[in-house]
């Protein structure tokens, strides 16, 4: 017979799995945590999200083969000009390779190619057309192809070269009869074309020196840089990692992930000056604490110790 004692710590066990998903694969993921519910036996697992639907063939750019099994999440149109497909793949490893011979066999051109530790992004020329595209990799991650803009616009500030930084964060959150440490890894990342120009544009993470948490994965700031070949533009820093850029030097909107296992976490939205991106507002969505209730009650203590520093 399973005493009560074991069911509770079986209970925590799966939480910390959902934790650990959160934290150790969400630093190379923008979406939010999974939710939970219970089972009838009272063991809680996590909700696996719905399936997405085939991208219909009029959403797709018509001179671009198909990525492998993508999937629609979003089709739209900034400004009637430059749209945008967001779509995700059931594992982004093994179909980014073909995905790039398919490009080839059609007579395309990669450029402007970036291998970083969660993705994959490149400028494509193929029939006179420039997309940028970004793959996450992993498995059911969120990816997104844009037809680039004419021309390239014009940035008042200076053109200075852009930081390689890469450095690992040793998590340590200590609870009553537990403790979880995992490392966290961050590096410069090419993930979004900011003003629309098909070259990836650079997000250097950096992370704060206050203790006992410095380096948190909720408190690291990310510098843009708008690329511009060996150099680039530095249009600000953000709070929170970068979900989405809303169009050609957009609003950016970024996501403040709470440290603990409760779903809370700040929406923040920047805007575009004219000169950098500065913040316009913020939104907490509350900790969800029916669908974590362990979350929601001893929440311990964290702390981040940065261990490694490279290229900085």
């Amino acid at each position: 017979m399973v005493s009560p004692f074991a069911e509770v710590d079986y209970k925590r066990l799966m939480r910390a799995i959902v934790v650990m998903t959160c934290v150790v694969v969400g630093c190379g993921s923008t979406e939010p945590m999974a939710r939970v519910h219970s089972t009838p036996a009272g063991h809680e697992r996590p909700i696996p999200p719905p399936p997405a639907e085939p991208i219909p063939d009029d959403w797709w750019p018509p001179l671009l083969p198909r990525y492998p099994g993508a999937s629609e999440l979003a089709a739209r149109s900034f400004d009637g000009s430059l749209p945008e497909v967001r779509f995700q793949v059931e594992d982004a490893r093994t179909t980014w390779e073909q995905w790039v011979a398919s490009i080839e066999a059609a007579g395309g051109v990669l450029e402007n190619l970036h291998d970083f530790r969660i993705g994959r992004s490149a400028t494509i020329v193929i029939g006179g057309e420039r997309y940028f595209a970004s793959v996450q990799l992993g498995r059911r991650t969120r990816s997104h192809i844009r037809r680039a803009a004419p021309d390239r616009p014009h940035v008042e500030r200076p053109c200075t070269p852009i930081p390689a930084a890469a450095f690992s964060v040793r998590y340590r959150h200590e609870r009553p009869h537990m403790t979880f440490v995992m490392t966290h890894f961050l590096e410069t990342r090419w993930s979004q074309d900011v003003d629309a120009d098909g070259a990836p544009d650079a997000l250097v993470p950096i992370p704060r020196d206050e203790s006992p948490r410095s380096g948190c994965p909720a408190d690291v700031r990310w510098d843009l840089y708008l690329s511009r070949g060996d150099c680039g533009h530095h249009l600000g820093r953000f709070e929170g990692e970068v979900w989405r850029v809303d169009g050609r030097l957009g609003p950016v909107i970024a996501l403040r992930e709470a440290d603990h296992p409760t779903g809370e976490r700040t929406e923040i939205r920047y805007d575009f000056d004219g000169s950098s991106y500065r913040e316009r507002s913020r939104e907490l969505h509350e900790a969800d604490c029916a669908a974590l209730p362990a979350g929601c009650g001893e929440r311990g203590t964290v702390t981040c110790e940065v261990e490694r520093r490279d290229g900085r």
